[in-house]
């Protein structure tokens, strides 16, 4: 964390190692995201995820979607914190205190 205008790095390696994990665990992460958050929001479209040349998920980079389906999952996020939303609560609460716990 830093002051604006200080210098800062970018930390995508827990990310990108997350994005593999689910990938192994899953078989498909792209499918994995589609069934496990993007159904649950009841996005309008589907949210496109960057690969390289040779099919390598780069969970990193993030994806493109709809603002809509994007305001669509934070909505689900903050619904969710407060206990009435389609994700746990407790994996919510931990994200926002760090994800340490």
């Amino acid at each position: 964390q830093c002051e604006h205008g200080e210098k800062f790095g970018y930390r995508d390696t827990n990310t990108q190692i997350l994005g593999w994990l689910v990938d192994k665990v899953k078989g498909d992460g792209d499918q994995a995201l589609s069934d496990d958050i993007w159904a649950k929001i009841e996005a309008e479209g589907d949210m496109a995820i960057k690969k390289d040349n040779k099919g390598f998920t780069d969970w990193a980079a993030g994806g493109m979607a709809r603002l809509s389906d994007m305001a669509r999952f934070g909505q689900a996020v903050l619904d969710s914190y407060e206990n009435k939303g389609p994700f746990d609560m407790d994996v919510i609460k931990s994200i926002l205190d760090g994800g340490n716990k």
